[in-house]
């Protein structure tokens, strides 16, 4: 996320540490504009917190964010991820921003359930420069992704995952790819290998290298949102796996082009029907959209940053 506010921003950016940020920064000067980045940000308890804490301690003059998830406050709560006051203290210092852009239609109502108004500005991560080269000419390749998570929709997660590799796998097959795990996170070997135990797995070690790995693949299946995200920013074709409220969030920020799975209804023939048919299909329509987005998240950055 950092890395596309990075490339976007025609201004040096500086980092807000999450820990002891008035010892950090009080002493460096003014602060003209706060930038709360992308992720899953608002509804989560841990932000409330930072976020009271960096506006009292360095009293911006202006503060926005560009591309931020909201939880769904009805899935938030039921969670544990957030408690109603701690949604209302959030909703307070939401109504001091100058501009709230958030990531698709989903969170802008949440936030309009809770009195806040937004707008879609796309994902952060879906202006991220392609790679120069994006195919390596090596064999052909489906890339699945899961996710090391225990709040998600699914009752039966373990079961979920395995149904999800097993289509993978025919799809693979049926391609004539190579079927390879794909770790967003060190924890999501754990799941990766556990549902596919044969397989290669690979954990990239940078932002570069994950865009370079999604770039090259032919298809990604992904339960972890960000690798939809990066291959939608590459170009790639992908079948998002809906783990949260989230991932339909995404989805539907490309008006409707993508798809996606629900994970409480993982059929394996269906998944592999699915996938065939976007294998299949022209991805033109979906780089179209993310093109739009990337454009209207630049164009935000420059405003609200310059």
């Amino acid at each position: 996320m950092y890395l596309a506010h990075q490339q976007t921003s025609p201004v040096e950016l500086r980092r807000v540490p999450q820990q002891s940020v008035g010892w950090r920064l009080a002493s460096r000067g003014r602060v003209r504009t706060l930038v709360l980045g992308g992720g899953t940000l608002l509804g989560r308890r841990e932000w409330t917190e930072r976020l009271e804490r960096a506006m009292d301690v360095l009293r911006p003059d202006r503060v926005v964010t560009l591309g931020v998830g909201v939880e769904e406050p009805e899935f938030a709560l039921t969670k544990g991820l957030i408690t109603e006051n701690e949604l209302q203290r959030q909703v307070s210092l939401l109504q001091r921003f100058d501009r709230i852009g958030v990531r698709g239609p989903r969170s802008v109502a949440s936030l309009a359930s809770l009195g806040v108004n937004a707008e879609v500005l796309g994902d952060p991560a879906l202006a991220l420069a392609v790679p120069d080269a994006q195919r390596s000419g090596s064999r052909p390749t489906v890339l699945l992704s899961l996710a090391h998570v225990s709040n998600g929709y699914a009752k039966d997660a373990q079961e979920m995952r395995r149904r999800v590799a097993a289509a993978s796998a025919q799809v693979a097959a049926d391609n004539g790819s190579q079927l390879v795990g794909l770790a967003m996170e060190p924890q999501d070997r754990l799941v990766l290998r556990e549902a596919m135990p044969d397989a290669e797995i690979v954990v990239p070690r940078s932002v570069p290298q994950a865009l370079a790995v999604i770039a090259d693949a032919d298809l990604v299946i992904g339960e972890r949102l960000h690798a939809n995200i990066l291959a939608a920013a590459m170009r790639t074709k992908f079948v998002a796996i809906g783990y949260k409220p989230k991932t339909f969030d995404f989805v539907e920020s490309l008006g409707g082009v993508g798809c996606v799975v629900d994970s409480r209804a993982v059929e394996i023939d269906d998944l592999h029907d699915k996938a065939m048919a976007v294998l299949d299909s022209s991805n033109e329509t979906v780089a179209a959209r993310v093109g739009e987005l990337a454009a209207r998240f630049h164009e935000a950055a420059r405003k609200e940053l310059g």
